[in-house]
């Protein structure tokens, strides 16, 4: 009877086990590059993030205030759609797997590692390809249970866009940041997920494709990256994430708009003077770029634009 009772023990200790698997912490930091606070945080926060590459995956977003932030009004709608669904009223702020809120400079390797080892019932792959014209990305996303699971409420995947690295020579905003990091750049298909199944059977596997044109503001495609994660819509816990890291392809040509200015709401007898800024973001030298644009929801159209130094 004795040996029967340990066996038995073995048996369930093994199907515990199988149930488990390892989880991704996932970081969400909202900041602003005119914040003096947002400064001073990032720093202590960023270091912490960067000595954790294989326990913590950071995603940042650029809210609208207090100052400016041109990173934040290139998506501001989505931006704000995460401010809201936290309820975050000043930064810098973050939330640790969802539910936690951390201030970011007192994030600890504590709160990092008790995170890390609550296991998941989840098991997530992202993965991303990007366009031979550097258009478009692609991206797969892969789910399976660990276990039965059934959700307290609605269960979604959300997946962003982030370019890892966002360097600049000339502070953006008001309190001198030059450097930027995770920074969401585009939520897939939306700012609202795709909501999952709310009951999950052990094994149960579900694969997610998103395709969508690159943003036009996207400033490094080198830096392009996605951050893909679970959660839970009221308790807001996030079960699990997953990042696919910037690819190694190295455009010959790439250039970017920085900026576009002069856009107003125009009828057909007011005309429009708008201002574009494109960058070089390659070292070949730019002789000459097409620049495409559209009115309203109509068909793309272009013009060519030849080389004009100043």
């Amino acid at each position: 009877m004795k040996k029967l009772f340990t066996l038995v023990s073995i048996i369930a200790l093994c199907n515990v086990a199988f149930a488990q698997t390892q989880r991704m912490v996932l970081t969400e930091e909202f900041t602003q590059a005119s914040c003096p606070p947002c400064a001073s945080a990032n720093p202590t926060y960023n270091a912490i993030c960067d000595a954790n590459p294989t326990k913590l995956i950071g995603l940042h977003y650029q809210v609208s205030w207090p100052g400016s932030d041109p990173m934040n009004a290139e998506n501001a709608a989505q931006v704000a759609t995460r401010v809201s669904y936290y309820a975050v009223s000043g930064v810098p702020d973050s939330k640790l797997d969802g539910s936690t809120t951390v201030y970011p400079s007192s994030l600890t390797q504590t709160q990092i590692d008790n995170r890390y080892a609550t296991p998941s019932p989840f098991f997530l792959t992202a993965a991303h390809t990007i366009s031979a014209d550097y258009d478009s990305i692609y991206i797969t996303i892969d789910i399976q249970a660990a276990q039965a699971y059934t959700a307290a409420s609605t269960l979604k995947l959300h997946v962003a866009v982030v370019e890892r690295d966002i360097n600049f020579t000339t502070a953006p905003g008001s309190n001198g940041e030059l450097d930027f990091h995770w920074v969401m750049r585009r939520m897939l298909p939306s700012d609202q997920g795709t909501t999952l199944g709310s009951s999950w059977t052990n094994g149960q596997t579900q694969q997610v494709v998103l395709s969508s044109p690159l943003p036009w503001y996207i400033r490094n495609v080198n830096q392009i990256g996605v951050v893909a994660f679970l959660q839970e819509t009221t308790s807001k816990a996030v079960q699990q994430a997953a990042y696919s890291a910037p690819l190694s392809a190295q455009p010959t040509n790439d250039a970017s708009a920085t900026a576009i200015t002069g856009i107003t709401t125009a009828s057909c007898n007011t005309s429009v003077t708008p201002s574009v800024t494109i960058k070089n973001l390659s070292s070949s030298t730019m002789t000459s770029a097409t620049i495409y644009y559209e009115f309203d929801a109509a068909t793309n159209w272009y013009y060519n634009l030849a080389n004009s130094p100043p």
